[in-house]
């Protein structure tokens, strides 16, 4: 059974947060969420090295949907640096 990475559930997230109109403040939090566990595990190294240019796009244009006050981030433990790690990643 396939299963996605930890980048391919962000990276699909982020694009329904984008894409998907109907429950953005739902996305928007898995971003966060999924966001967060990346960011805990410590896996940014290895996330930076396999994501791809779309990839980066997608991240980019979520970040644009979720500012640094969004109330997705209330909900993390540490909120700017759960950002920063999403900014890092799609730059």
């Amino acid at each position: 059974m396939r299963r996605p990475t930890l980048l391919g559930s962000l990276v699909v997230k982020a694009h329904a947060c984008v894409e998907d109109g109907r429950e953005p403040d739902r996305h928007a939090q898995d971003v966060v969420a999924l966001a967060e566990i990346a960011f805990m595990s410590s896996s940014l190294r290895a996330m930076r090295r396999d994501v791809r240019p779309d990839d980066r796009r997608v991240l980019r244009r979520a970040l644009g949907r979720l500012p640094v006050d969004h109330r997705a981030f209330a909900g993390a433990r540490e909120p700017a640096a759960v950002r920063r790690f999403l900014e890092v990643l799609s730059a």
